[in-house]
């Protein structure tokens, strides 16, 4: 664990610096064996990355006055009507896979473990977020653990004090580890992040769990309510792949279409469902209405398939007006024919956007450039947002879900209740549930709500 109070808190210039400070201050044993990997490459997420634009001089992070944490003052529930407490200093604590003795620290010899890479690109994006905090006036104690992605670790420290006096947890970044942390965070009244997990599973009536990131069902909420809301669909062509995964999420979108936006009366909407076993264009071509647009989503994960079909709908293009919707994880597949995109007309979902033409984007990268010598990615973008949005709440009581949605730089941001069933009177815990609808045009993505 690092321990960082009284900022400023720039931990360090690159990413060597940051595992080399695990040795310093946390004392893992001198004995253990080290394995080496040489350096990955930034995590590519197949998005427009930022261009460099002219050089933007880093701001330099003010120094605050010194002054002693507040202790035992606990942040309340939703529910609660008493008055929030006001804090001076908010102490924050990261639970991260830093994976620090997997990494040789010789000066002759910079490489980095290559799992590494996803906790340090996050640290570093959550720094610049604290920073830009700490001089709108906020003061902070930052704990940093490395977790390992251990469970057996996680409980570990789990007993540390520093982490028992924390108003804030953010992590772990994996979805397994995550019940015992919400468990143990609801028993202390500790408001807990997670800031990367789409698919939550084992917590329940815990107001104090906020899943940062939209999960799988928001995305395909989105799906079919936008397709109601704004194409004005009323029927729509799902075709799934003949796999567990694939099933399961052709099932959930078929539920969603029994359901309405909160708040809004739609025209009903249904689902003709295929479960795809390479059939023909032919067969394809028998569920195409050629006097209307065809609405269809394609609910697989599976590249074969994905590839597949879209080859034969892209074909079927030429005598159908189609537009498609794919998943959210589409833009990873780096086999996927672009030109059939632009023929589709294809949508999908993201929780994450980035704009070459942004200037907050910009100029966000230019700074973390100058601070950490290169540009940052998809776990960094993600990071600044979140930290900057969850973190700058405390000031305000974590009121998160009586505000109104907001957007941050790359992501935005409408936090409601999560409810395994419609008719719960209380939450199980609070997410994250604002997705951007992309549209595939001129071979770019471009948000179109």
């Amino acid at each position: 664990m690092i321990s960082v109070q009284n900022l400023p808190l720039r931990l360090s210039g690159n990413k060597w610096l940051v595992l080399c400070l695990f040795f310093l201050f946390v004392g893992f044993p001198a004995c253990t064996p080290h394995k080496k990997t040489h350096k990955s490459s930034t995590v590519n997420t197949n998005k427009p990355t930022p261009k460099p634009p002219p050089t933007i001089k880093p701001e330099k992070p003010t120094t605050v006055n010194t002054t002693p944490p507040v202790k035992d003052i606990k942040p309340l529930p939703k529910e609660s009507t008493q008055p929030k407490p006001t804090k001076s200093t908010f102490n924050i604590s990261f639970l991260l896979p830093f994976y620090a003795n997997y990494n040789n620290l010789s000066y002759g010899n910079d490489s980095i473990y290559g799992k590494s890479l996803l906790a340090i690109s996050f640290y570093q994006g959550a720094e610049m977020a604290l920073e830009e905090l700490q001089r709108k006036g906020m003061r902070f104690n930052i704990n940093l653990y490395d977790t390992e992605n251990n469970s057996s670790r996680i409980s570990q420290l789990l007993s540390e004090a520093n982490v028992a006096q924390s108003d804030m947890l953010i992590g772990p970044l994996y979805s397994k580890n995550i019940p015992s942390v919400a468990s143990y965070c609801q028993s202390r009244n500790i408001y807990l992040v997670s800031p990367l997990s789409s698919k939550i599973n084992g917590i329940y009536d815990n107001p104090y769990f906020i899943n940062a990131s939209p999960s799988t069902s928001s995305h395909y909420e989105k799906i079919v309510h936008f397709l109601q809301k704004n194409y004005g669909c009323q029927k729509f062509l799902l075709i799934a792949g003949n796999n567990t995964k694939d099933m399961q999420t052709a099932d959930e979108i078929i539920n969603i279409t029994f359901t309405n936006p909160a708040g809004e009366r739609q025209t009903p909407i249904r689902a003709d469902r295929i479960t795809y076993v390479s059939q023909s264009q032919s067969e394809i071509a028998s569920y195409l209405d050629p006097a209307n647009t065809n609405y269809i989503v394609v609910a697989s994960y599976d590249e074969v398939v994905i590839n597949d079909l879209l080859r034969k709908l892209a074909i079927l293009s030429s005598d159908y007006d189609i537009v498609l919707v794919g998943m959210p994880t589409w833009d990873q597949i780096e086999s996927i024919n672009l030109d059939y995109l632009e023929m589709l007309k294809f949508h999908m979902t993201s929780s994450y956007f980035v704009n070459s033409d942004n200037m907050l984007q910009k100029q966000f990268a230019e700074n973390y450039k100058n601070k950490f010598g290169d540009y940052p990615d998809e776990y960094a973008c993600k990071a600044y947002d979140i930290v900057r949005y969850c973190v700058g709440e405390l000031k305000n009581g974590m009121q998160l879900y009586n505000t109104m949605p907001s957007s941050g730089t790359f992501s935005k941001f409408d936090i409601q209740p999560s409810k395994r069933t419609l008719n719960q009177s209380k939450a199980d815990y609070f997410e994250n549930k604002a997705v951007y609808m992309l549209k595939y045009t001129d071979f770019d993505f471009v948000p179109i709500d």
